[in-house]
């Protein structure tokens, strides 16, 4: 599961945990979960928590459906609107209606841009809401 988490430090009301990554081998059983990048949570519930504890971690749903029609309906709309820009952009620049291979270029054009788009703003620019602890383990 990709959901558990350590604390590793709190300061009032900054709390970071490392995620455990748990996808190794399933016979094993010396405990062999592997640590990910560490990264900030909010403990909306006030669980009791200290150093160490293990956490569940988990968004909102307002975060996730949000998250979703940001990187996927946006590149596609992109992709779309570029297969229709493609005639009025061949009128403008030969004076004649877009073939199969200006519409191509123009749906690529618009997927890749966007696509571009959602990644360097999801990098850079939007802060969603941090994610929270929703249980303790």
């Amino acid at each position: 599961m990709r959901d558990r988490a350590i604390i590793t430090t709190i300061k009032g009301t900054d709390i970071t945990v490392v995620p455990l990554i748990t996808d190794a081998c399933m016979s094993c059983h010396d405990g062999c979960a592997k640590q990910g990048h560490p990264f900030t949570v909010i403990n909306p519930h006030n669980f009791e928590i200290a150093r160490g504890t293990v956490v569940k971690i988990g968004t909102s749903v307002k975060t996730e459906i949000f998250q979703g029609l940001f990187s996927l309906c946006f590149p596609i709309a992109c992709a779309v609107a570029g297969y229709y820009a493609a005639d009025p952009l061949a009128l403008c620049i030969t004076g004649h209606p877009a073939m199969e291979g200006m519409h191509a270029g123009c749906v690529l054009a618009g997927l890749l841009s966007s696509s571009l788009l959602v990644f360097l703003s999801s990098r850079f620019i939007i802060r969603l809401v941090k994610p929270e602890i929703t249980a303790i383990f």
